[in-house]
């Protein structure tokens, strides 16, 4: 294995590529967190089905 960083690399796809994965990453996250605030107020919104 290379103990170089990645940002090091001679190819600039390769060295490019790590602030890339963090970008998709925290994209990745930011879209999670709002696709639970979403579910969480929609169930608010739902009625739910009493069982007697």
């Amino acid at each position: 294995m290379n103990p170089k960083p990645i940002e090091q690399a001679k190819t600039s796809d390769l060295a490019k590529s790590l602030p890339a994965l963090r970008r998709a990453a925290k994209h990745a996250r930011e879209l999670a967190r709002k696709t639970a605030a979403e579910e969480q107020q929609a169930r608010k919104h739902t009625p739910t089905k009493k069982t007697s």
